[in-house]
């Protein structure tokens, strides 16, 4: 099953297989489309094919009808869902070249709490990924506390993945993106707030092990 497509992507791959069937190139398309009031170049010809662009204007696919003198639904034909909107689930081309003919059916869409939850997971996706371009800044929290509290890196890390299941670095970082869109300054307070609590029960796990960090077993040099 191919996976939905934009309409950008839609609609290049349709501009291609038009192009290709009036036996143009891709310069030839350039200068036939310009006839009609669209300035593109060969490169924007071929960046529309391509998939390059997310999207297209009514006005340009509807001049590029006009140019190629088909129907608008042409740049819509062919497999798989199209996506018209982030908070609509894909449509398959079908109900989109519907919708043009004055059909009108009812797309599902999706709840705002799955949207903001989506966003959320992308963003702690990227999170994720610039700890690990960091290197040894994926644990700076896990380091800072270590350091304070004269024991090992290791034995923070420890607790923190025994109660959270990752590193205190990535388990403050998890909540500061559940805080959702604030003002920078606020965020930072509160990430130093975070920081701050997460780290007090790791101290405290710490302390009601066997060897308590108050009899020195635990400190490092």
């Amino acid at each position: 099953m191919e996976a939905p497509q934009a309409v950008g992507a839609v609609v290049g791959e349709n501009l291609r297989r038009l192009r290709e069937q009036s036996r143009l190139t891709q310069y030839e398309a350039a200068h036939l489309v310009k006839q009609y009031g669209l300035r593109w170049s060969r490169s924007k010809v071929a960046a529309i094919e391509a998939g390059e662009r997310s999207t297209v204007s009514l006005a340009d696919v509807l001049l590029l009808a006009l140019a190629f003198r088909v129907s608008i639904t042409e740049f819509f034909e062919g497999d798989g869902d199209v996506v018209l909107a982030e908070h609509l689930a894909p449509l398959p081309r079908e109900w989109v070249i519907g919708i043009m003919q004055g059909n009108h059916p009812r797309p599902e869409i999706a709840p705002r709490e799955a949207v903001e939850k989506e966003a959320r997971d992308v963003e702690q996706m990227f999170a994720t990924v610039d700890a690990f371009k960091r290197g040894s800044d994926a644990i700076e929290a896990d380091q800072g506390l270590a350091r304070r509290l004269k024991v090992s890196v290791e034995d923070v890390v420890r607790v923190a993945r025994a109660m959270w299941g990752r590193t205190l670095t990535d388990e403050r970082d998890a909540r500061v993106v559940e805080l959702g869109a604030v003002e920078t300054a606020e965020r930072q307070a509160r990430r130093g707030h975070i920081t701050r609590e997460l780290s007090q029960q790791i101290e405290e796990q710490l302390r009601g092990q066997d060897s308590p960090l108050s009899d020195g077993e635990r400190r490092t040099d």
